[in-house]
């Protein structure tokens, strides 16, 4: 028997790395820094030692909740989502009554106290009155000022700014009790979309009666919501296909209302040539996912229209395999894996991928909807139009993916041995 290694193979070249940090955008560090200051406020307020200690109601005693929060602040450094701190009628009351009533302030102090929550409940920024950082959530002071949380702790008895005492149980009553709720941003770029997209229906449709006239793009908006005629959902002919309109650009058959899925957005127009979708932008606030999309747009064209500045040492079996139609030189298409071990930040990435490239383009190993992950992978490896696959922990064992030419770490894996065998069915 003889025993070959990768080592012994002279013509497979080591593998580089090369390590991004990426700035956060705005939305993104208020996200984060909200998150942040939540998790700090409840450790704090509930290790205070009071009458009324509410150390049931800590994350440290409460797994499943502190679990939550940790995913929350891996999933703000992704970008597209917004937290947005809320507040009921009757809370929001409370603490006013409570610094008019219980402790004396007068109608400035209740006013910049009220004039925060609302601030804060519209997802605007307040300042510290101690070290003057902009923060969503502050804590709220007997005396009415407002303070972050790395102004004071557990122990802090007194107010950082004025230095009068107040009680503990005075103070954890007075929080308003904000509960943190996320905004998709995926909303709002969808409304915006919509009117673009209605817009540039009216400019090009040649059926739209001589002479109408629009008003506001709002309206159009509206009018595109509602289904006409030849939108009626209805169900297919034995042996029929899906038809599209042009007309519409939403991806969706005139005759079953169903989603094109397929679509391939990697050409000039960035429009699928069957069902009309256009592609959708990746906004520059979603710092990560905008540089791996202009990443990999990079290296599909370089791919495409000119050769790389880098020699890849190809083996014999991979030049037959790879090689381009009347071609001499070995050449490996791009094949790029992207890979998280989180679930959620891989499917906010998949579903940015997909939006930009379309499904063509872009496998989901992880299954899903949209076929087994066997399928999945042949078309990772048979289809030229496909270069990218998302791959989670789950799919990482066992697989042969040697002809791939790039991984992208989405996040810092910190069990270096989960990382060194992704690479390794790579290389």
């Amino acid at each position: 028997m003889v025993r070959h290694t990768k080592d012994d193979l002279m013509e497979i070249a080591e593998p580089s790395f090369s390590t991004t940090r990426i700035q956060l955008s705005q939305i993104e560090r208020i996200t984060y820094n909200t998150l942040a200051s939540g998790v700090r406020s409840n450790l704090i307020t509930t290790s205070m030692e009071g009458k009324t200690s509410g150390k049931q109601d800590s994350l440290l005693r409460q797994p499943k909740f502190a679990k939550q929060a940790i995913s929350n602040l891996r999933v703000a450094c992704c970008g597209g989502l917004q937290i947005i701190p809320e507040i009921t009628g009757k809370h929001w009351d409370e603490t006013l009554k409570l610094l008019k009533n219980v402790h004396s302030q007068n109608d400035v102090n209740v006013k910049i106290v009220n004039d925060f929550i609302d601030r804060a409940q519209r997802g605007e920024l307040s300042s510290c009155m101690c070290c003057g950082i902009q923060l969503q959530t502050l804590f709220i002071i007997p005396c009415a000022h407002l303070i972050c949380t790395e102004c004071m702790d557990n122990q802090t008895r007194s107010c950082p700014v004025c230095n009068e005492s107040f009680n503990v149980d005075d103070f954890q009553r007075l929080q308003p009790g904000f509960t943190l709720g996320w905004r998709i941003c995926l909303n709002e770029e969808k409304r915006e979309r919509d009117k673009k997209n209605a817009l540039k229906r009216v400019l090009t449709d040649s059926t739209m009666p001589l002479g109408e006239v629009i008003d506001d793009i709002d309206d159009l908006e509206e009018a595109d919501r509602v289904q006409p005629e030849d939108r009626a959902s209805t169900s297919h002919r034995f042996g029929d296909a899906c038809k599209y309109s042009s007309r519409y650009g939403d991806g969706k058959c005139i005759i079953c209302r169903k989603e094109h899925f397929d679509c391939n957005f990697m050409n000039v127009s960035q429009q699928c040539s069957l069902c009309f979708k256009m592609s959708e932008e990746c906004p520059e606030y979603a710092s990560k996912a905008n540089y791996v999309i202009d990443k990999l747009l990079q290296l599909r064209n370089d791919d495409l229209y000119g050769e790389s500045s880098k020699t890849i040492i190809v083996s014999q079996y991979a030049a037959r395999v790879f090689a381009k139609p009347g071609s001499s030189s070995l050449h490996r298409p791009l094949k790029a894996i992207a890979f998280s071990e989180f679930r959620s930040i891989y499917e906010y990435f998949g579903d940015r991928l997909i939006r930009r490239f379309g499904g063509a383009c872009v496998a989901d190993f992880s299954c899903g909807e949209r076929g087994s992950g066997t399928e999945e992978l042949n078309k990772f490896i048979h289809d030229p139009e496909c270069f990218v696959m998302l791959l989670s922990k789950q799919g990482s064992h066992g697989l042969d993916l040697s002809f791939v030419t790039h991984i992208f770490f989405l996040d810092t894996v910190y069990d270096k041995s989960l990382e060194d065998q992704v690479v390794a069915r790579a290389w």
